[in-house]
């Protein structure tokens, strides 16, 4: 899934710089209006100089939403999906805010992923009834 720039966001500036082994965690805006958006795990790919400053590419890992018909039925299920795919985040016009919450320190990135791609992405169907219900917004007169 490629993130679109929107609205000419100005890729965010980190600092210190992410550099191989950090972990960090990105918001992407996907919509203004309405507002959404998406959280992501990015690590940089390692360079041959450990003094490189600028961070060109890495590992972005997600979830993503797709859309599924079942068979015989007229509506569309909600399924989410795990992703590893390449990423630049030092370029990304989308990403808004992002931050280095750890590093990879025995472990590599391809087995960070791995280890990842074992949480289940189902949500389970009694999650509805513990979310707090939402209210009509109200229209400020007294019935």
């Amino acid at each position: 899934m490629s993130t679109p720039s929107h609205g000419g966001y100005r890729p965010a500036k980190l600092e210190p710089t992410p550099r191989y082994p950090h972990i960090i965690l990105a918001l992407n805006i996907v919509s203004i209006t309405p507002p959404r958006f998406h959280w992501l795990i990015f690590v940089p790919a390692p360079g041959e100089d450990e003094d490189e400053v600028e961070v060109e590419v890495g590992t972005k890992v997600h979830a993503i939403r797709l859309f599924r018909r079942a068979f015989g039925s007229p509506n569309p299920a909600e399924i989410w999906r795990f992703e590893a795919t390449t990423f630049t985040l030092s370029t990304s016009g989308s990403v808004v805010a992002a931050a280095i919450i750890g590093q990879l320190k025995d472990k590599t990135e391809k087995q960070l992923v791995d280890l990842l791609e074992e949480i289940p992405m189902d949500i389970p169907p009694w999650t509805e009834t513990c979310l707090p219900q939402r209210r009509p917004l109200s229209s400020g007169m007294n019935a």
